[in-house]
């Protein structure tokens, strides 16, 4: 059972705790983090999601995302689930969320850090992730274009590559 701490729009805690599956009360949200990793060749790290999940089966997304856990902050949580989908242990201590997006009845904290790891030292959560590899701007553009890619709004993922080594709206 996956307990998570219910936000108002500003994120200020609500005091209600809530199961994942059960309808959100309304005016309440939870906290969402995801995480882009990238390296020095201007890729992303991407993973196929497992046939078997629930939302997106068969998918291709950026490297890691999930709940935030009861008790637990963003950072914490950036950390924990870039653990445990793909094996990269990174810590979050000094890292800020680039964007929030706000959606239905979740908030989502989107990380944007650079690590040029080795693929083959890490190990995938069986349950969740398929595959993982590396990728451009324009083949994810392609495999997004070709249905194989989760559907972000256009525009969204070319903003991620061009934020991540720049914070804010400006250039």
């Amino acid at each position: 059972m996956e307990l998570w701490d219910l936000i108002d729009q500003t994120g200020i805690p609500l005091g209600m705790v809530h199961e994942r599956g059960k309808p959100i009360p309304k005016g309440a949200y939870h906290l969402v983090v995801h995480i882009c990793v990238f390296n020095d060749k201007d890729e992303l790290l991407i993973q196929k999601r497992t046939p078997d999940r629930s939302a997106w089966p068969d998918q291709w997304d950026v490297s890691a995302a999930g709940s935030v856990l009861t008790q637990e902050t963003s950072r914490q949580a950036a950390e924990r689930e870039l653990k445990e989908e793909i094996g990269l242990d990174y810590c979050f201590q000094d890292e800020q969320a680039y964007l929030t997006v706000h959606g239905k009845d979740w908030i989502s904290d989107w990380y944007l850090i650079e690590c040029n790891c080795d693929l083959q030292t890490l190990n995938l959560q069986k349950e969740e992730v398929a595959e993982i590899k590396w990728a451009t701007l324009e083949s994810i553009s392609m495999m997004k274009k070709e249905g194989q890619f989760i559907p972000y709004h256009d525009g969204f993922l070319e903003l991620l590559f061009q934020m991540r080594k720049k914070r804010g709206a400006i250039q």
